[in-house]
């Protein structure tokens, strides 16, 4: 049985030329795949697509008939940013090229199948994450030029920009199908970025009300931006307003040409993760 989206957007206004280069952004999770295709500038998107597997796992299968689109294989850049719940934050002047694994001994058990992987942002900072080694060469045995990045520090090239220069702190949470992404500033410093699993919205409510006592942050005076690719998101946005006083879904990433219908019939909180790969990828 061939794989239907469950989401499908094209652009009927910008349309894919012939001489179009063309760039593929993927966002890869547990039971997801979203992909959009753009040109290799990043300010245009011709079509998105939304795979959801629910309680299945993405699987071989799965890629193989999805990278057989035609204009993923046209693609001259392919980037894939991967649901990494292993990663760590090191600073440029503590980071030892030599030894990735050793940051990893008070916070995660790697396994010998999985392998470290380096993302470096705003030039001081690396994100050192952990993704199957078998994962990393299926995907580079179907597709050229492809480069690999970790879907969550994506997100901090971006957050920046929605920070509300009234709040003290600026809280924003990435929603998947089990975990969530926590990250908060300071006004413009990053205080807080954690992976946190959950089973239930109260979970959710905890971890987001644990980080604020711990860093002394004062509901009143913080913001709280949701967006994500799970299916409850906007069940989690009701729960979360009953106990915090500012919570909204983050809006687009600005200087993007989206598909037309992204704008009157989907949610752009939904893609914002995918998006976030752009300036990854500049």
């Amino acid at each position: 049985m061939a794989l239907t989206p469950k989401i499908s957007l094209d652009n009927t206004i910008h349309i894919i030329q012939n001489d179009n280069q063309l760039a593929c952004s993927i966002l890869l999770g547990k039971n997801y795949l979203t992909y959009c295709i753009s040109d290799v500038a990043y300010k245009t998107v011709f079509h998105i697509k939304h795979f959801y597997f629910e309680n299945k796992v993405v699987g071989k299968n799965d890629f193989d008939e999805i990278l057989a689109d035609t204009n993923i294989k046209k693609s001259s850049r392919i980037n894939i940013a991967i649901d990494s719940f292993k990663s760590i934050l090191i600073p440029n002047e503590l980071l030892d090229e030599n030894n990735y694994a050793s940051y990893f001994t008070f916070h995660h058990e790697l396994t010998k199948e999985e392998i470290i992987l380096k993302q470096t942002f705003k030039s001081s900072i690396h994100d050192l994450f952990a993704v199957k080694k078998s994962t990393i060469q299926f995907l580079e045995s179907r597709l050229k030029n492809v480069h690999f990045y970790n879907a969550s520090a994506c997100l901090l090239n971006n957050y920046p920009d929605f920070i509300v220069s009234e709040n003290e702190h600026s809280v924003f949470l990435s929603m998947k199908d089990e975990n969530i992404v926590l990250t908060i500033y300071q006004k413009s410093n990053l205080i807080l970025h954690q992976v946190y699993a959950y089973t239930d919205p109260l979970d959710i409510v905890y971890h987001v009300a644990n980080a604020c006592k711990q860093l002394n942050i004062k509901l009143e005076n913080c913001g709280i931006q949701l967006h994500g690719e799970m299916t409850q998101i906007e069940n989690i946005s009701i729960t979360l307003k009953k106990y915090f006083p500012s919570v909204r879904f983050i809006t687009r990433i600005k200087d993007i040409q989206y598909p037309d219908a992204l704008y009157s019939s989907q949610p752009t909180y939904n893609f914002f993760n995918l998006f976030s790969i752009f300036k990854c990828a500049l």
